[in-house]
């Protein structure tokens, strides 16, 4: 881009004075030759105006003569230029060359890829009743380490997503897609490797009322899991799709199971067949996709459900936070049984997590604006922040990293955090790392 220059006041009034007295000048002139265009044409009637003025070759630079009042324009020029040669900046050297141009444009190709080892987050946003699917890229080798790399506008504000490495079609590239629930009853699937999506790849058409979780199953690729506010879970099988828009074709089975609307479902990793339920009727079920048979674990919740979470490191052991702030610890071989409660928050604690590696670590978020993490065999917390974002929506683990978290709160920011500036923490990691 050119660089702007301001001229001083004196400079502006001097070219201010010159520009009036050089219109005048020209006016002058003008009035000038329109007299002699009418004397000429007085006394002599057979002079043409066009052939006098050359009006044939009028905006032909070949031959063109010099015309009156050209050499003080001239005059003028110098006189403006000489006031502002300081200025003028020397025409990068690269700036036309083609192998620059070619080497920006790959550059921007190279921004573009996402590479198999790239950390991406997905996250939902909704700015000025416009709502959007972002794809963030984490790169902490540069100097920008969290960006967004593309975007997708919604047609509904967001309730839950769920990324899926799975092909869902043979039409569609790629293995990134996400699912979206929202307040409308339809499920959108987009595709995230397609940088200007139109339109999702699939919409699964079978709630009634708004989707309000979602689960992939990843033991088992192709089965999805979704629960609405019509009391209803559904299973769907994604190799089934074959179009962009399915009614109940990928639909493998409807079940109502619960009094109220379903917050939260969970596929356990260990027997893939599960699935943990928990609704606002203050119940957790749950629900053999093999049979279809539903077990009740637990009546009576402390207040309405918001996160259930299996323990990846404990077979069975499944996690309720709610919105009183607590955390109920539940055995699914005992149903009705409870192992016991975590007072985690003073508000409701919207998101729980397990670290990935390390057994017995627990990050919770909430309502009341912070993040904690617990060391479970000791029963302790060993860190809480407020990472400033308002009141905190999601939190997790990244999948490989020991220290890294992302949370995203209500003032619509995202945030990788490290947690290896916590002492205790980061001691207690490291050992247990080197316990393993």
């Amino acid at each position: 881009m050119p660089k702007k220059y301001t001229l001083t006041e004196e400079e502006y009034e001097r070219v201010m004075n010159m520009t009036k007295r050089k219109a005048d000048e020209a006016r002058d002139q003008m009035q000038e030759e329109l007299s002699k265009m009418s004397m000429d044409a007085v006394g002599d009637d057979n002079v043409e105006v066009d052939e006098k003025y050359n009006m044939a070759n009028y905006d032909s630079d070949d031959g063109a003569e010099e015309q009156d009042g050209e050499g003080e324009d001239e005059e003028y020029k110098e006189a403006l230029l000489s006031k502002v040669e300081d200025l003028m900046v020397e025409e990068d050297e690269d700036e036309n060359d083609p192998k620059v141009d070619e080497q920006d444009e790959q550059s921007d190709l190279e921004d573009l890829c996402v590479e198999s080892t790239d950390r991406v987050i997905m996250c939902g946003r909704t700015e000025d009743d416009v709502s959007y699917l972002d794809m963030y890229v984490y790169d902490d080798v540069e100097e920008t380490a969290l960006y967004c790399h593309h975007d997708i506008m919604l047609p509904s504000f967001p309730l839950c997503i769920q990324p899926i490495n799975h092909e869902i079609n043979k039409e569609s590239s790629g293995k990134n897609y996400v699912a979206v629930g929202s307040f409308e009853p339809d499920i959108e699937i987009w595709n995230m490797d397609v940088l200007e999506c139109a339109c999702p790849t699939a919409i699964l058409k079978g709630h009634k009322d708004a989707v309000m979780a979602l689960h992939w199953n990843t033991r088992a690729p192709n089965v999805l899991a979704s629960a609405s506010a019509d009391k209803s879970v559904i299973i769907w099988n994604l190799d089934l799709i074959k179009s962009g828009e399915m009614e109940e074709g990928c639909l493998v089975k409807r079940v109502k199971l619960h009094k109220d609307k379903i917050q939260s479902v969970q596929w356990n990793m260990h027997q893939p067949h599960l699935l943990a339920t928990a609704s606002y009727d203050r119940t957790i079920k749950l629900l053999d996709a093999k049979t279809f048979e539903e077990t009740v674990l637990l009546k009576g919740l402390n207040s309405d459900p918001e996160c259930l979470r299996w323990n990846p490191h404990v077979q069975g052991e499944l996690y309720c936070s709610d919105e009183s702030g607590h955390i109920t610890i539940l055995n699914a071989q005992e149903p009705g049984k409870t192992i016991r409660t975590i007072e985690a928050h003073k508000k409701a604690c919207t998101a729980i997590d397990f670290h990935p590696v390390v057994p017995g670590i627990l990050l919770t978020a909430s309502a009341d604006r912070s993040i904690k993490v617990w060391d479970l065999h000791q029963g302790v917390c060993l860190l809480t922040r407020d990472l400033d974002i308002g009141k905190i929506f999601t939190a997790s683990f990244a999948p490989d990293s020991p220290f890294l978290i992302a949370v995203a709160g209500s003032h619509g920011e995202l945030k990788v955090v490290n947690l290896e500036d916590s002492d205790a923490y980061s001691a207690l990691i490291k050992q247990r790392l080197t316990e393993n």
